[in-house]
């Protein structure tokens, strides 16, 4: 791991290591039970509006699809990424900004004919997006695999800085030893920036009753409904470390068992349990947001960095943020890594865990985007599971 390459290792060693761009009977169970009055009182009228950054979204989609899709180890489907791209973010006016790598005239031609022309920044990149998932997945190697755990035990969360075109890896021990460590026995790379750990990530789920979804002592909010692929079996999503597999969950203060947990995960890239519903046509999943008259659209979406992010949860109510990385490993509580997290910057406390992570599209369409699971103890900074990742794990449809 350690001769991981750009071109050459001597290279990397006359490079920074801070290199990065400076830049309820018969009730519907839309998540309503156990927010105060104050939590949800004109929730429609908290959304930000964010419709400025609709037209860069959808520039950046129609990029994605022209660059093709290939498939991960893992089969998983994604993107073909050119060497000359560099990523994508929302810009503060809401306007899209892409990195070129290498040839930045040319590259930039290429992008401009997928696009369009209008309203997007072009920046000059130091490092390609395919190499930053490349780091990614080398760091995420030695951590799953416990290559050093005295070593890894140090750095709890790191992730891709889309804005910023680097890895920024956060250090509970920050100083120049840690750092010259890192870089010996892990990688030693100037497109990683390290930072002062913002402390331990707290999974948000309250030990205490009267609030959302329960399941025996736990406290928790509801995400949003699906259906099982293999028998249409209706259900609602939660965080996996609310409930465990055969825990039964109640809504709010309804005293009775609306389903059993059929499926809880918390490894790989999600923190998610599915409960079927034992009777749905007395229980109703719905789309409804919590406090709401707005819909949750069935459409589900991966944000860029920088993008505007909704949060609903039992404990804060709506809160509102930005990405601050569409791809971040997380150690949480219990030593357990997740990858593939999105980092935030709403604000959540515990008790959230579960709740509906949205955003917003043009015509107001309010995509299912992922499931809030923690923050860390300074609170501030906030992290979901992507909804496709907990789809595909439990083989679930959003309906």
């Amino acid at each position: 791991m350690k001769n991981f390459l750009i071109t050459s290792l001597t290279a990397i060693a006359l490079l920074s290591f801070n290199a990065c761009s400076n830049n309820g009977l018969d009730r519907d169970l839309s998540t309503t039970d156990g927010l105060t009055e104050a939590n949800i009182v004109n929730v429609d009228q908290m959304e930000q509006d964010n419709s400025s950054e609709w037209e860069a979204k959808a520039k950046y989609k129609q990029l994605l699809k022209s660059f093709g899709k290939t498939r991960t180890a893992k089969g998983r489907e994604v993107p073909d990424f050119p060497d000359y791209y560099g990523g994508a973010y929302i810009t503060k006016k809401g306007t899209l900004a892409i990195y070129i790598y290498g040839d930045f005239e040319g590259a930039k031609k290429r992008v401009v004919s997928m696009v369009g022309e209008g309203d997007v920044e072009y920046k000059k990149a130091d490092f390609s997006f395919s190499y930053l998932r490349q780091l990614m997945d080398e760091l995420n190697e030695f951590v799953l695999n416990e290559k050093n755990p005295s070593i890894s035990s140090n750095f709890n969360v790191f992730g891709l800085r889309d804005a910023e075109n680097c890895i920024v890896v956060e250090l509970k021990e920050f100083n120049d030893n840690k750092i010259q460590e890192f870089q010996n026995s892990v990688v030693n790379s100037p497109a990683i920036k390290f930072v002062q750990s913002e402390g331990e990530i707290v999974l948000n789920v309250d030990l205490y009753p009267g609030c959302e979804v329960r399941a025996g002592t736990s406290v928790g909010s509801f995400g949003f409904r699906a259906r099982r692929n293999s028998d249409s079996q209706v259900g609602m999503v939660t965080a996996g470390h609310v409930i465990p597999v055969g825990e039964g969950a109640r809504a709010g203060d309804i005293p009775t068992i609306i389903g059993t947990c059929s499926a809880s995960q918390v490894s790989g890239s999600i923190d998610a349990a599915f409960i079927p519903i034992t009777f749905p046509n007395n229980y109703v999943p719905t789309n409804i947001l919590c406090g709401s008259s707005n819909v949750l659209s069935t459409s589900t979406d991966e944000l860029l960095g920088s993008a505007t992010v909704y949060k609903i949860g039992q404990a804060t109510g709506l809160t509102f943020g930005q990405v601050i990385s569409s791809s971040t490993s997380v150690t949480v509580q219990g030593g357990i890594t997740l990858t593939n997290i999105v980092s935030t910057s709403y604000a959540a406390a515990v008790g959230d865990s579960g709740g509906i992570v949205y955003s917003i599209d043009a015509g107001n369409i309010r995509p299912t985007v992922g499931l809030h699971f923690a923050n860390t103890t300074s609170g501030s900074t906030s992290y979901y599971a992507k909804a496709d990742e907990v789809l595909s794990a439990f083989g679930l449809s959003r309906y």
